[in-house]
């Protein structure tokens, strides 16, 4: 995904996670996202909440080979 994005020329991946998944948030910590945020997230049940994460692709970092909830936007806040 961040070599697809590099090509398009943007300089930023954000994606979501759940707030309650840890393992998702160390994963994408491996690859050079950061925590920028949390928004809110609720179903029919319960209120959960997402962390946004970022990833700035100007610096040097491994590649994630895919993942549909990723988004590249060429000017992050």
């Amino acid at each position: 995904m961040q070599d697809a994005a590099k090509t398009r020329n943007e300089g930023f991946l954000w994606l979501d996670v759940l707030k309650t998944n840890s393992n998702a948030q160390r994963f994408y910590e491996r690859f050079g996202f950061r925590a920028l945020g949390e928004i809110p997230f609720s179903t029919d049940i319960a209120q959960i909440g997402m962390v946004v994460m970022g990833h700035n692709l100007s610096r040097q970092a491994r590649s994630i080979v895919s993942h549909s909830g990723c988004l590249a936007v060429t000017n992050p806040l």
